[in-house]
């Protein structure tokens, strides 16, 4: 499977509309995005912790309410942020599914509760780093995505964890993406989610491993790479 890693974050500003039309407009399976939560709590479609880089704006989005971010928050000088509200609006229009990354624990029960109102589960998958969240996912009866941090040293305990509570795929880095983890994580019925691939031999000796799905910024790259597979 192919996904679109906070859209399509090499082709346009990530996690915008923009960018999800563009990962859309490459045939990609998810579009992945990154959830936030506002100071009101509302969540939002937004990577980092604080403004500064996309923004220029400073402070935590924590500490600031969505009206105020909606008149002066524009990515890269451009396009605005979006609420999870509006990208699931969007998503229903469109056949594909999304992979939600939540960054933060207190915007959990939230996306949680927002996708079961408003979005196909069939088409979801929610994330996360923090093993905690994973299970408040797979408590909610969604399907869930334990990702692996880069500088893990045990991941093949990240993978025996995520295998006895439940999960349905597990998020491997790049640079964690060995044959052995990959086969552990087949052994344990995991589906292996690769991130983030923007090289095109890569994503091709990664599919050729076995991993299931590759995240990223170059939804573009993505066919030509497999063509003779």
């Amino acid at each position: 499977m192919l996904i679109g890693h906070r859209g399509a974050a090499a082709l346009a500003p990530e996690n915008t509309l923009a960018a999800f039309q563009k990962a859309i407009s490459f045939r990609v399976d998810y579009v992945e995005c990154d959830i936030r939560i506002t100071a009101d709590q509302v969540p939002v479609v937004f990577h980092d912790r604080d403004l500064k880089r996309l923004t220029g704006l400073t402070g935590e989005i924590s500490n600031w309410h969505w009206p105020d971010l909606q008149r002066q928050a524009r990515i890269l000088g451009s396009e605005p942020i979006l609420s999870f509200d509006e990208l699931i609006e969007y998503l229903n229009t469109q056949k594909v599914g999304l992979f939600a990354e939540i960054k933060t624990p207190s915007a959990t029960e939230s996306a949680i509760k927002r996708i079961n109102e408003y979005f196909f589960k069939e088409r979801v998958m929610l994330g996360s780093f923090y093993e905690d969240v994973v299970q408040m996912i797979i408590q909610s009866g969604l399907p869930a995505l334990q990702l692996v941090d880069e500088d893990e040293e045990s991941p093949e305990q990240i993978i025996q964890n995520a295998c006895r509570r439940g999960a349905s795929c597990i998020g491997l880095p790049l640079n964690l993406a060995t044959a052995g983890n990959l086969h552990q994580a087949k052994e344990a019925h995991l589906q292996t989610w690769v991130w983030t691939v923007n090289d095109p031999h890569q994503m091709k000796q990664l599919a050729i491993q076995g991993a299931d799905a590759l995240i990223t910024d170059r939804p573009d790259l993505f066919w030509k790479a497999l063509l003779p597979l």
